[in-house]
């Protein structure tokens, strides 16, 4: 049946959504829906990223003493703490974490270009100088809600290019 037909009337829900827009072509109507099940079925870098904006912050795993390391999202992170974070979700998970070059461009794609870090990363977990004074690279981490955007940009693209369509993890 035509749509614009008279006496035809879309139900409430299907106006609301777009769900029987002519104009709205079904992929874009479907999109959220997509967007849920990359979220579930991503590789496990995605995985991890969208448990960090779920919990609003990135673990580390404890150091020697204990004590856990977190980091807040909307702050620049060493790229080898982030690692180091997503490695132990994976092991805690039981699932194989991909390499550190692999893991890199993944944070590259959602984060943008690697940055130095300031002098003030480059400390133990007691705050002790380690070592020569170095500026590790690392990445600006915006808040929650940039970056769940960027996740499922970077998930979308990742769905509609077959070369990334295998099983990282």
């Amino acid at each position: 049946m035509n749509p614009f037909e008279k006496g035809h009337q879309q139900p409430g829900d299907q106006k609301q959504s777009g769900g029987g827009n002519p104009f709205i072509p079904a992929e874009l109507r479907a999109l959220p829906e997509a967007i849920k099940q990359q979220r579930m079925s991503g590789d496990t870098v995605s995985q991890w990223m969208q448990r960090c904006i779920d919990a609003d912050i990135t673990r580390r795993p404890a150091g020697p003493h204990g004590r856990e390391q977190t980091h807040c999202p909307g702050t620049r992170i060493a790229t080898q703490h982030l690692f180091e974070a997503y490695a132990a979700d994976c092991k805690q998970r039981g699932v194989r974490a991909v390499n550190y070059q692999e893991f890199g461009r993944a944070c590259t794609q959602v984060f943008g270009l690697v940055q130095k870090c300031n002098a003030q990363f480059n400390h133990d977990e007691w705050g002790y100088p380690k070592g020569p004074v170095r500026r590790p690279h690392g990445y600006d981490v915006p808040t929650p809600e940039v970056w769940q955007e960027r996740l499922d940009a970077r998930l979308v693209s990742r769905s509609k290019n077959p070369r990334n369509r295998r099983n990282d993890g």
